[in-house]
């Protein structure tokens, strides 16, 4: 499945704004979220064992605005999520969640959509503001 036919099925079911980057790599969508909070989502296309993949991730603050203890804390949060993960990449907190690029629409916005809810309630203890 191509990256952007994929993407924009996912974007009409979520029904929020989304772009691609300039080099049509990577996709972004705005999820709008209770109290009028949004959190932004982002997503590239890889292959693993010859099936096309979603890496799926939202940014929840910059690596160096979290204490060690916090993020440990955090990883430790990990067992009990139902899909996805914290991690570091690119010098930031990210919850980071991979799902097969053909999932079916409904299951794959689901899972977006609660990586977004996750990624925006941790933000919100940690840091308070509505920055991602």
């Amino acid at each position: 499945m191509e990256f952007k036919e994929c993407m924009t099925a996912l974007g009409e079911e979520l029904k929020g704004p989304y772009k691609f980057s300039d080099d049509g790599e990577e996709w972004e969508i705005e999820i709008s979220l209770e109290e009028e909070r949004k959190q932004i989502i982002k997503a590239y296309m890889f292959q693993e064992m010859d099936q096309d993949m979603l890496r799926i991730y939202s940014n929840v603050g910059e690596k160096k605005k979290f204490t060690d203890n916090q993020l440990i804390s955090t990883l430790e949060l990990n067992i009990s999520l139902l899909y996805g993960a914290f991690a570091l990449f690119a010098g930031d907190l990210v919850l980071t969640t991979t799902i097969p690029a053909d999932a079916p629409r409904e299951k794959a916005a689901a899972i977006i959509h609660y990586v977004a809810r996750m990624a925006d309630s941790y933000e919100r203890m940690n840091i308070g503001l509505d920055k991602n």
